[in-house]
Protein backbone atom coordinates (compact mmCIF):
# COMPACT_ATOMS: atom_id res chain seq x y z
CA UNK A 1 0.00 0.00 0.00
CA UNK A 2 1.28 3.47 -0.89
CA UNK A 3 2.56 5.81 1.76
CA UNK A 4 3.75 3.09 4.16
CA UNK A 5 7.44 3.60 3.49
CA UNK A 6 9.48 5.86 5.76
CA UNK A 7 11.43 8.63 4.03
CA UNK A 8 14.66 6.66 4.52
CA UNK A 9 13.19 3.49 3.02
CA UNK A 10 11.67 5.48 0.17
CA UNK A 11 15.03 7.04 -0.69
CA UNK A 12 16.72 3.64 -0.60
CA UNK A 13 14.13 2.13 -2.94
CA UNK A 14 14.44 5.08 -5.34
CA UNK A 15 18.21 4.59 -5.36
CA UNK A 16 17.92 0.85 -6.07
CA UNK A 17 15.43 1.29 -8.89
CA UNK A 18 17.49 4.05 -10.50
CA UNK A 19 20.57 1.84 -10.26
CA UNK A 20 18.64 -0.92 -12.06
CA UNK A 21 17.74 1.58 -14.79
CA UNK A 22 21.25 3.02 -15.15
CA UNK A 23 23.41 -0.07 -14.75
CA UNK A 24 26.50 1.60 -16.22
CA UNK A 25 26.21 4.67 -14.01
CA UNK A 26 26.54 5.24 -10.27
CA UNK A 27 23.61 6.39 -8.13
CA UNK A 28 24.33 8.20 -4.87
CA UNK A 29 22.04 9.48 -2.15
CA UNK A 30 22.96 12.44 0.02
CA UNK A 31 21.73 14.58 2.88
CA UNK A 32 22.70 18.17 2.14
CA UNK A 33 22.59 21.20 4.44
CA UNK A 34 21.00 24.15 2.71
CA UNK A 35 20.50 27.73 3.80
CA UNK A 36 19.48 28.38 7.42
CA UNK A 37 20.26 24.82 8.48
CA UNK A 38 17.53 23.15 6.42
CA UNK A 39 18.23 19.64 5.13
CA UNK A 40 17.61 18.34 1.62
CA UNK A 41 17.65 14.67 0.66
CA UNK A 42 18.78 14.07 -2.90
CA UNK A 43 19.85 11.48 -5.43
CA UNK A 44 22.69 11.98 -7.88
CA UNK A 45 23.33 9.96 -11.03
CA UNK A 46 26.86 10.19 -12.35
CA UNK A 47 29.10 8.64 -14.93
CA UNK A 48 31.65 6.48 -13.10
CA UNK A 49 34.42 8.64 -14.57
CA UNK A 50 32.75 11.91 -13.61
CA UNK A 51 32.10 13.74 -10.38
CA UNK A 52 29.84 16.39 -11.93
CA UNK A 53 26.09 15.82 -12.01
CA UNK A 54 22.94 17.57 -10.74
CA UNK A 55 21.47 16.66 -7.33
CA UNK A 56 17.76 15.86 -7.57
CA UNK A 57 15.65 16.58 -4.48
CA UNK A 58 13.51 13.56 -3.57
CA UNK A 59 11.41 14.91 -0.69
CA UNK A 60 8.82 16.37 -3.04
CA UNK A 61 8.47 12.96 -4.67
CA UNK A 62 8.04 11.34 -1.26
CA UNK A 63 5.10 13.63 -0.47
CA UNK A 64 3.48 12.71 -3.79
CA UNK A 65 4.12 9.02 -3.06
CA UNK A 66 2.59 9.29 0.42
CA UNK A 67 -0.52 11.03 -0.88
CA UNK A 68 -0.98 8.49 -3.66
CA UNK A 69 -0.53 11.14 -6.33
CA UNK A 70 2.31 9.14 -7.93
CA UNK A 71 3.46 5.54 -7.71
CA UNK A 72 7.09 4.45 -7.64
CA UNK A 73 7.21 3.75 -11.38
CA UNK A 74 6.03 7.26 -12.23
CA UNK A 75 8.52 8.77 -9.80
CA UNK A 76 11.47 6.86 -11.28
CA UNK A 77 10.43 7.91 -14.79
CA UNK A 78 10.18 11.54 -13.73
CA UNK A 79 13.57 11.55 -11.98
CA UNK A 80 15.11 9.91 -15.06
CA UNK A 81 13.61 12.61 -17.26
CA UNK A 82 14.98 15.35 -14.99
CA UNK A 83 18.42 13.72 -15.05
CA UNK A 84 18.49 13.29 -18.82
CA UNK A 85 17.29 16.83 -19.49
CA UNK A 86 19.99 18.19 -17.19
CA UNK A 87 22.80 15.93 -18.32
CA UNK A 88 25.91 18.08 -18.42
CA UNK A 89 28.60 18.61 -20.98
CA UNK A 90 31.17 16.68 -18.98
CA UNK A 91 34.32 18.19 -20.51
CA UNK A 92 33.00 21.75 -20.19
CA UNK A 93 31.76 21.36 -16.60
CA UNK A 94 34.92 19.65 -15.39
CA UNK A 95 37.13 22.29 -17.02
CA UNK A 96 35.23 25.01 -15.14
CA UNK A 97 35.12 23.35 -11.74
CA UNK A 98 38.71 22.06 -11.84
CA UNK A 99 40.48 25.23 -13.04
CA UNK A 100 39.98 28.57 -11.30
CA UNK A 101 40.96 30.53 -14.40
CA UNK A 102 37.98 28.95 -16.16
CA UNK A 103 35.72 29.26 -13.12
CA UNK A 104 36.48 32.91 -12.29
CA UNK A 105 33.98 34.52 -14.65
CA UNK A 106 31.27 32.21 -13.25
CA UNK A 107 31.86 33.10 -9.59
CA UNK A 108 28.86 34.76 -7.95
CA UNK A 109 28.03 35.82 -4.41
CA UNK A 110 25.04 34.95 -2.26
CA UNK A 111 23.90 36.60 0.95
CA UNK A 112 22.79 34.46 3.87
CA UNK A 113 21.99 35.07 7.52
CA UNK A 114 25.12 34.74 9.66
CA UNK A 115 23.49 33.59 12.90
CA UNK A 116 21.33 30.94 11.21
CA UNK A 117 24.28 29.46 9.30
CA UNK A 118 27.06 29.15 11.87
CA UNK A 119 27.80 25.51 11.00
CA UNK A 120 27.77 26.10 7.24
CA UNK A 121 30.06 29.10 7.54
CA UNK A 122 32.74 26.92 9.15
CA UNK A 123 32.98 25.01 5.86
CA UNK A 124 32.99 27.82 3.32
CA UNK A 125 34.99 30.99 2.60
CA UNK A 126 32.83 33.97 3.48
CA UNK A 127 32.77 37.64 4.41
CA UNK A 128 30.47 39.22 7.00
CA UNK A 129 28.32 42.22 6.15
CA UNK A 130 26.20 43.61 9.00
CA UNK A 131 24.21 40.59 10.25
CA UNK A 132 24.70 38.76 6.95
CA UNK A 133 27.48 36.77 5.30
CA UNK A 134 28.55 36.69 1.69
CA UNK A 135 29.32 33.18 0.44
CA UNK A 136 30.47 32.16 -3.03
CA UNK A 137 29.20 29.85 -5.76
CA UNK A 138 30.13 28.89 -9.29
CA UNK A 139 27.13 29.22 -11.63
CA UNK A 140 26.83 27.75 -15.11
CA UNK A 141 23.92 28.85 -17.27
CA UNK A 142 22.31 26.62 -19.88
CA UNK A 143 20.32 28.97 -22.04
CA UNK A 144 18.69 26.26 -24.12
CA UNK A 145 17.20 24.80 -20.94
CA UNK A 146 16.95 28.11 -19.07
CA UNK A 147 18.55 26.40 -16.09
CA UNK A 148 21.46 27.18 -13.84
CA UNK A 149 23.86 24.69 -12.31
CA UNK A 150 25.47 26.01 -9.15
CA UNK A 151 28.20 24.69 -6.90
CA UNK A 152 28.80 26.23 -3.49
CA UNK A 153 32.50 26.98 -3.04
CA UNK A 154 33.92 25.45 0.13
CA UNK A 155 37.28 25.61 1.88
CA UNK A 156 38.56 22.56 0.02
CA UNK A 157 37.86 24.19 -3.35
CA UNK A 158 39.91 27.31 -2.65
CA UNK A 159 42.73 25.17 -1.28
CA UNK A 160 42.67 23.11 -4.50
CA UNK A 161 42.51 26.23 -6.68
CA UNK A 162 45.20 28.03 -4.68
CA UNK A 163 43.09 31.15 -4.14
CA UNK A 164 41.88 33.10 -1.10
CA UNK A 165 38.58 34.51 0.08
CA UNK A 166 39.91 37.93 -0.92
CA UNK A 167 40.40 36.63 -4.48
CA UNK A 168 36.79 35.41 -4.56
CA UNK A 169 35.48 38.71 -3.19
CA UNK A 170 37.41 40.72 -5.76
CA UNK A 171 36.14 38.43 -8.51
CA UNK A 172 32.53 38.79 -7.40
CA UNK A 173 32.84 42.58 -7.38
CA UNK A 174 34.46 42.48 -10.81
CA UNK A 175 31.75 40.21 -12.21
CA UNK A 176 29.03 42.42 -10.72
CA UNK A 177 30.61 45.48 -12.33
CA UNK A 178 31.18 43.91 -15.74
CA UNK A 179 27.92 41.99 -16.12
CA UNK A 180 25.51 44.15 -14.08
CA UNK A 181 22.89 41.47 -13.50
CA UNK A 182 20.85 43.76 -11.24
CA UNK A 183 17.14 44.46 -11.65
CA UNK A 184 15.65 47.58 -10.03
CA UNK A 185 11.97 48.19 -10.64
CA UNK A 186 8.93 49.60 -8.92
CA UNK A 187 6.32 47.42 -7.23
CA UNK A 188 3.89 48.73 -9.84
CA UNK A 189 6.02 47.20 -12.58
CA UNK A 190 6.17 43.92 -10.64
CA UNK A 191 2.38 43.91 -10.25
CA UNK A 192 1.94 44.62 -13.95
CA UNK A 193 4.12 41.66 -14.79
CA UNK A 194 2.26 39.40 -12.35
CA UNK A 195 -1.25 40.53 -13.29
CA UNK A 196 -0.73 40.94 -17.02
CA UNK A 197 -3.32 42.53 -19.25
CA UNK A 198 -6.68 43.26 -17.70
CA UNK A 199 -5.24 44.23 -14.33
CA UNK A 200 -5.49 47.99 -14.81
CA UNK A 201 -8.30 48.38 -12.27
CA UNK A 202 -6.35 46.54 -9.58
CA UNK A 203 -3.29 48.70 -10.25
CA UNK A 204 -5.44 51.82 -10.11
CA UNK A 205 -6.80 50.77 -6.73
CA UNK A 206 -3.25 50.15 -5.46
CA UNK A 207 -1.95 53.45 -6.81
CA UNK A 208 -1.44 55.87 -3.96
CA UNK A 209 -2.39 53.32 -1.33
CA UNK A 210 1.22 52.58 -0.42
CA UNK A 211 4.47 54.55 -0.34
CA UNK A 212 6.68 54.22 -3.41
CA UNK A 213 8.38 50.84 -3.12
CA UNK A 214 10.99 49.26 -5.37
CA UNK A 215 12.36 45.74 -5.74
CA UNK A 216 16.10 45.18 -6.00
CA UNK A 217 17.12 41.72 -7.22
CA UNK A 218 18.94 40.18 -10.18
CA UNK A 219 17.60 39.52 -13.65
CA UNK A 220 16.72 35.90 -12.80
CA UNK A 221 15.15 36.96 -9.49
CA UNK A 222 17.00 34.10 -7.87
CA UNK A 223 19.38 34.71 -4.95
CA UNK A 224 19.23 38.37 -5.94
CA UNK A 225 19.47 39.99 -2.48
CA UNK A 226 23.23 40.04 -3.00
CA UNK A 227 22.73 43.09 -5.23
CA UNK A 228 22.70 45.26 -2.07
CA UNK A 229 26.47 44.74 -2.02
CA UNK A 230 26.88 46.46 -5.40
CA UNK A 231 27.88 50.03 -4.53
CA UNK A 232 27.20 51.26 -8.05
CA UNK A 233 23.65 49.88 -8.02
CA UNK A 234 22.92 51.42 -4.61
CA UNK A 235 24.14 54.82 -5.81
CA UNK A 236 21.81 54.49 -8.78
CA UNK A 237 18.89 53.69 -6.47
CA UNK A 238 19.72 56.67 -4.25
CA UNK A 239 19.77 58.93 -7.31
CA UNK A 240 16.28 57.74 -8.24
CA UNK A 241 14.97 58.53 -4.75
CA UNK A 242 17.07 61.64 -4.26
CA UNK A 243 17.40 60.77 -0.58
CA UNK A 244 18.20 58.03 1.95
CA UNK A 245 16.19 54.84 1.68
CA UNK A 246 15.15 51.85 3.76
CA UNK A 247 16.26 48.35 2.72
CA UNK A 248 13.80 45.64 3.72
CA UNK A 249 15.22 42.09 3.39
CA UNK A 250 12.27 40.38 1.74
CA UNK A 251 14.17 37.08 1.25
CA UNK A 252 17.46 35.74 -0.10
CA UNK A 253 16.01 36.50 -3.54
CA UNK A 254 15.24 40.21 -3.28
CA UNK A 255 15.10 43.31 -1.10
CA UNK A 256 12.46 46.04 -1.00
CA UNK A 257 13.63 49.66 -1.10
CA UNK A 258 11.53 52.53 0.27
CA UNK A 259 12.62 56.20 0.41
CA UNK A 260 12.73 57.64 3.93
CA UNK A 261 9.94 60.13 4.58
CA UNK A 262 7.80 61.47 7.40
CA UNK A 263 5.49 58.50 6.89
CA UNK A 264 8.32 55.96 6.62
CA UNK A 265 10.43 56.51 9.72
CA UNK A 266 9.15 54.03 12.33
CA UNK A 267 11.89 51.47 11.79
CA UNK A 268 10.89 49.29 14.76
CA UNK A 269 7.40 48.90 13.33
CA UNK A 270 8.82 47.95 9.93
CA UNK A 271 11.08 45.37 11.62
CA UNK A 272 8.03 43.87 13.34
CA UNK A 273 6.34 43.47 9.95
CA UNK A 274 9.49 41.84 8.56
CA UNK A 275 9.53 39.38 11.47
CA UNK A 276 5.85 38.52 11.09
CA UNK A 277 6.23 37.92 7.33
CA UNK A 278 9.38 35.83 7.82
CA UNK A 279 7.70 33.66 10.42
CA UNK A 280 4.47 33.09 8.49
CA UNK A 281 5.09 33.45 4.76
CA UNK A 282 8.75 33.02 3.82
CA UNK A 283 10.10 29.45 3.46
CA UNK A 284 12.65 28.73 6.20
CA UNK A 285 15.51 28.26 3.72
CA UNK A 286 14.76 31.63 2.05
CA UNK A 287 14.75 33.89 5.13
CA UNK A 288 17.49 36.50 4.89
CA UNK A 289 17.23 38.74 7.96
CA UNK A 290 14.90 40.02 10.67
CA UNK A 291 16.53 43.44 10.62
CA UNK A 292 15.84 46.61 8.65
CA UNK A 293 18.65 48.62 7.05
CA UNK A 294 19.04 52.22 5.94
CA UNK A 295 21.24 53.44 3.10
CA UNK A 296 22.76 56.87 3.70
CA UNK A 297 23.00 58.69 0.37
CA UNK A 298 25.67 61.13 1.50
CA UNK A 299 28.09 58.64 3.06
CA UNK A 300 27.11 55.79 0.70
CA UNK A 301 26.92 53.36 3.62
CA UNK A 302 24.32 50.95 4.90
CA UNK A 303 23.51 50.36 8.55
CA UNK A 304 21.08 48.37 10.70
CA UNK A 305 18.37 50.68 12.07
CA UNK A 306 16.03 48.13 13.67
Amino acid sequence: MMGRLSLEDFIQEVKEKLQERYKNLKVFTSENIKNNGTKVYAVTIVDRESSVSPCINVEGYYKKFESGECDMKEIIMDIAEVYEKNDLNHDFAVSVFSDYDNAASHVRGRLINTEKNTELLKEVPHREFLDLSLIYVVELEYEEQKRVLSMRINNEHIKFWGVTEEDLYSQVKNNMDEMDESSFCSMEEVFKEMIGSGGEEVLEDLSGAYPPMYVLTNKRRLNGAVEILDAKVLRRCADVFGKDFIVIPSSIHECLLVPVSEEINDFDYIAKIVRDINDTQVPKDEILSYHVYKYDKQTETMMIVA
